[in-house]
């Protein structure tokens, strides 16, 4: 896909996978639409892992 924006997405389980691939690894994730079926569908995509973070909002 190019050009496209995404909202935030709440999923555990894509996160789990992301901290157990490890920094730098390539992931097939399924993310979203797990909770309800208004969400839709969940997005499939190969998607890369680039670093640990932390963010904060004050």
């Amino acid at each position: 896909m190019t050009n496209v924006a995404s909202g935030l997405y709440w999923d555990p389980m894509a996160v789990r996978q992301c901290e157990h691939a490890g920094e730098g690894a390539d992931i097939q994730l399924r993310l979203g639409g797990k909770t309800e079926p208004a969400s839709g569908e969940p997005l499939e995509s190969l998607s890369k892992r680039f670093r640990d973070a932390t963010f904060s909002a004050k």
